[in-house]
């Protein structure tokens, strides 16, 4: 996420365009500032006098009215692009009207508000309806404790990608490169899709082939996950340290310090983003700090007005340093902070870049307020690299090209890591400090 955004589990909520970068609250106040956004945004309560009760009976058109030009006036006066991307934001508004006006109740008016965002073509700036707001981050997608793909050879075939530390499905023994054939006997979607969550306990027989396309059975019980982020590291091949995190939040941060802390000897550094979407600004800034000695540009967030609000690494006072060669792993899922630290390292010389070109998605957002309870997702911020170029819809392009492991993930997870090392070996682009 970008600046603004609430805290969303990658496990829990994997729609597109969701997943950008956040600041903290201290730097979030600066920009809202920054930005003149605090007089719409809700302040604290203050005493008042005392005055008479007067109830106010608001219509279902009027509440319509309310909400729907809220969410056209923020658009209007604060989307990063004042062009709004060649689209007549005036016209999209008088498409939209009348069946805003119309709708009989929040979620017919939440579909008009949400089609008219989606005009602008920004997988950024999404809205949810009140319903939404209060059931994230309570629907969960699989409480076993796995992060999976289609199989490249079958589509009822999952690639376990991931998985997460402490869980069942960590507990069982599932190692990522496994293939889950069936559950209860049935397609996996059947079972564990987006829309059929399992209760705690409740106890599913898996199918999967492991990495040596051995059959192996497992019965998993469904459980609460203390974390559902992904973290892995690993001592490779030659004294290499391997280490990946699926988010950017301050947890992240701690363990990748912990990390370098356990492994000082470590002869090289495997980074795998190919699979984290983002997440906090001051968390990117912090990580970006483990690499380089001395502060160093990141980028800039730039409003709509021109205003830049530069991004910097910053070292934490407990920082280890990683002072061996550094390779990144990339893929069409390394989203926003994940692409500005790949970006950043590979700008600076500081680590060669493997994968395919990342995601391209970079906006920052702040998350607004609407009546009724729902929410708008809008984009304020654009990001430029520190040599002044724009990712948006472009991406990070890496050094060396490699298979993508999120379209063929069995084959893609190990031969990754193997060109990450391989490239460890050659020096070049991956400078040491010293």
């Amino acid at each position: 996420m970008l600046p603004g955004s609430r805290t969303r589990s990658r496990a829990t909520d994997r729609r597109p365009g969701r997943t950008f970068v956040r600041v903290s609250a201290m730097r979030l106040g600066a920009l809202i500032a920054l930005l003149g956004l605090a007089p719409f945004l809700p302040g604290p309560a203050s005493a008042a006098p005392e005055v008479r009760t007067v109830t106010v009976v608001e219509t279902r058109r009027d509440h319509n009215r309310r909400a729907f030009s809220t969410a056209w006036e923020w658009v209007n006066s604060h989307y990063y692009d004042a062009a709004f991307s060649g689209h007549d934001w005036t016209a999209i508004r008088e498409n939209h009207r009348a069946a805003a006006e119309a709708a009989g109740d929040e979620e017919e008016l939440y579909a008009v508000i949400k089609r008219m965002v989606a005009e602008l073509g920004d997988h950024h700036s999404q809205v949810m309806s009140p319903r939404e707001v209060r059931e994230q981050g309570h629907t969960q997608r699989s409480l076993l404790g796995f992060v999976s793909r289609p199989a490249s050879d079958a589509a009822d075939k999952w690639t376990i990608v991931g998985v997460m530390p402490g869980s069942p499905a960590a507990g069982a023994g599932v190692k990522p490169g496994w293939i889950l054939a069936s559950c209860d006997g049935l397609p996996p979607a059947q079972v564990l899709g987006p829309d059929r969550p399992l209760k705690a306990g409740r106890a599913v027989r898996c199918e999967f082939s492991d990495e040596n396309e051995q059959p192996r059975t497992l019965t998993i019980a469904a459980g609460e996950v203390a974390s559902r982020i992904i973290r892995e590291a690993r001592v490779l091949e030659g004294g290499r340290l391997y280490l990946r995190f699926d988010e950017f939040d301050g947890d992240s941060a701690r363990w990748v310090r912990e990390q370098l802390h356990t492994h000082p000897e470590a002869s090289g550094l495997v980074l795998d983003l190919r699979f984290n979407p983002g997440g906090e600004i001051s968390v990117l800034e912090e990580i970006a700090g483990e690499f380089f000695p001395e502060m160093v540009p990141l980028g800039a967030l730039v409003s709509r007005d021109g205003e830049a609000t530069a991004l910097v690494s910053r070292r934490a006072d407990d920082a280890a340093t990683v002072r061996g060669s550094v390779a990144v792993l990339v893929s069409q899922e390394s989203m926003s902070c994940a692409e500005i630290l790949a970006g950043a390292l590979q700008h600076h010389g500081r680590a060669v870049v493997l994968g395919t070109r990342t995601a391209g998605m970079v906006l920052g957002t702040v998350a607004i307020p609407l009546p009724g309870g729902g929410e708008l997702q809008l984009s304020v911020w654009d990001y430029r690299t520190p040599d002044n170029r724009r990712l948006e819809r472009i991406g990070v392009q890496p050094d060396v090209a490699l298979g993508d492991a999120t379209h063929d993930p069995r084959a893609g997870l190990t031969a990754g890591i193997e060109a990450a090392v391989a490239a460890l070996g050659t020096g070049g682009a991956t400078n040491r400090v010293e």
